[in-house]
């Protein structure tokens, strides 16, 4: 069975709830990564060109995309980049800690980009029809 990009974030939003550190690390991450593949889905539907560097990962790649867009897509660029960068203090940086209410704001803001990414992709398919 596969998933969605909606079911990570309904998944970040289920753990947000815990008052466990482990379970608002895996919130964090699991609401990076549901930014992550609507980004995928909204650069396929910008038809954003392929940016491919041997030295820079996936993530990195994705996100260099939008930045070669111009001003408004730099600054989605820079929030995936943000979301990203607090997903690695999540997951990699254990001396870190992790509070809820850091938590609860980073799914709130994931939202948000999820939204605004969501809208550039309608506003590129009804170009396209």
């Amino acid at each position: 069975m596969s998933v969605s990009a909606n079911e990570f974030f309904d998944q970040s939003q289920r753990l947000i709830d815990s008052a466990n550190e482990i379970d608002l690390r895996c919130a964090v991450s699991r609401g990076y990564y549901s930014a992550y593949h609507v980004a995928l889905i909204t650069a396929a539907s910008l038809s954003l060109d392929e940016f491919k560097s041997s030295g820079v990962g996936a993530h990195e790649q994705l996100i260099r995309k939008f930045e070669s867009k111009g001003p408004g897509l730099k600054k989605i660029a820079r929030r995936l980049r943000d979301k990203k960068r607090v997903r690695c203090v999540a997951d990699y940086q254990l001396e870190e800690k992790v509070t809820k209410e850091e938590a609860q704001l980073f799914i709130v803001e994931v939202g948000i980009l999820i939204a605004d990414l969501e809208r550039l992709g309608r506003i590129a398919a009804a170009e396209v029809n």
